[in-house]
C-alpha cells in the first residue's frame, strides 16, 4: 500500500497483525493505494459508504472479471456491474485495476443533497483496513494470463448465481436511495437534488 495524504497510519493490533488507519477532521483528509497496476488508461468504479459506523471489520470483495464488476460485503453482493460491451457501452475489460481508499467530508452534496451535515462534535473520524489481499489476472494485448502467484482464478469466470441475484435485488431494494447511472437529470441536478 502507498499513503497518500493526511493522517494514513500503519498501526499493529496486540496480535502484531498490521492495518491501516485512515482519519478525518474538520481540517484534513486521508487517504491510501495498493501499489500495483500501471494507470495510464483507467475508470473509476466508486462505491460510497455514507456515515456508517460499525464495531468489528466487515469484508470487502471485488470480483472483476470479463462478465461483471461485482462488490461485496461479508460476502453479501450490494453491486454489480455487468459488461454490455456489445450494447456500446464501455466496460474496463483490459485495464489494470487499483484500491484507493479515502474519508474525506462530503456534506455539501451527499448527505442528502446537502441537508445533513457532519457533526464535528464527534470527529475525528477513523476507517481502518486490514487483510487486504488480491488475486489477479494480468491483460496481455486481448487476452489475460490468470493464476500468477494465486492457485485459484475460479473467480475470472464467477457469475452472480439465482441465489446471488436475489440478495442484490434484497439489498437494493433495502438499503439503495440513489442511483446516479440511471438518473436522467443533468450532472448539475444529480449533485443538487440526488436525495429529493
Amino acid at each position: 500500500m502507498t499513503m497518500l495524504w493526511g493522517n494514513t497510519q500503519v498501526l499493529y493490533d496486540s496480535t502484531g497483525h498490521q492495518f491501516l488507519s485512515l482519519s478525518l477532521d474538520r481540517w484534513t483528509t486521508s487517504a491510501f493505494r495498493s501499489k500495483k497496476g500501471l494507470w495510464d488508461v483507467h475508470d473509476e468504479v466508486d462505491l460510497e459508504f455514507l456515515g456508517n459506523s460499525t464495531e468489528d471489520f466487515h469484508t470487502y470483495t471485488i470480483i472483476w472479471n470479463p462478465q461483471m464488476i461485482l462488490i461485496l460485503v461479508d460476502g453479501t453482493p450490494i453491486r454489480q456491474m455487468k459488461n454490455q460491451l456489445r450494447n456500446g457501452i464501455p466496460f474496463p475489460l483490459y485495464q489494470p485495476m487499483r484500491l484507493y481508499a479515502s474519508i474525506w467530508n462530503a456534506d455539501d452534496w451527499a448527505m442528502q443533497g446537502g441537508r445533513i451535515k457532519t457533526d464535528w462534535s464527534q470527529a475525528s473520524f477513523k476507517a481502518f483496513f486490514r487483510n487486504y489481499r488480491a488475486n489477479t489476472c494480468v491483460p496481455y494485448k486481448t487476452a489475460w494470463i490468470c493464476s500468477q502467484g494465486s492457485s485459484d482464478s475460479s473467480w475470472f469466470t464467477q457469475d452472480l448465481g439465482e441465489e446471488g441475484k436475489q440478495k442484490l435485488k434484497d439489498v437494493d431494494n433495502k438499503y439503495k436511495i440513489y442511483e446516479y447511472c440511471t438518473d436522467s437529470r443533468s450532472t448539475e441536478e444529480k449533485r443538487l437534488n440526488q436525495y429529493k
